[in-house]
């Protein structure tokens, strides 16, 4: 059995996406519903909710990709012949950026020829394209 979720804003019907299903127009209005929970105090006015912006500690882009990089760098001169999340684990608490991020990454270097994926093993991993 499943539930039509609409969105608790405006009554449009939800956008399912991988984890919440979210309103198309108010995002995560339909949030409150389906985690059962109230975003207390991000709600404006017009019943919009509003996120709080993201923390400044948080590096750019470009620098979290430069940091990263570094590591996979330092992990090759090492003579490491196989890396996987493990080895950038503590990178997301100093970029700032999410486990899905770092997996983006790694797999970004498999298309620029850096890495190849290694799903042979238990845990994903990636060795390096020499």
């Amino acid at each position: 059995m499943t539930k039509e979720l609409n969105c608790t804003g405006c009554g449009l019907q939800a956008v399912h996406t991988q984890t919440v299903p979210l309103c198309p127009r108010c995002a995560l209005a339909v949030a409150e519903e389906a985690l059962g929970v109230v975003f207390a105090g991000l709600r404006s006015d017009d019943g919009v909710i509003k996120l709080p912006a993201a923390p400044e500690d948080r590096m750019s882009p470009a620098e979290a990709d430069d940091v990263t990089y570094q590591r996979l760098s330092a992990l090759r001169r090492k003579g490491v012949k196989r890396v996987t999340y493990e080895d950038f684990k503590d990178l997301r608490e100093i970029t700032g950026r999410s486990r899905p991020w770092v997996y983006r990454w790694l797999d970004s270097r498999v298309k620029d020829g850096d890495l190849i994926k290694d799903t042979s093993q238990d845990r994903v991993g990636y060795t390096f394209a020499y």
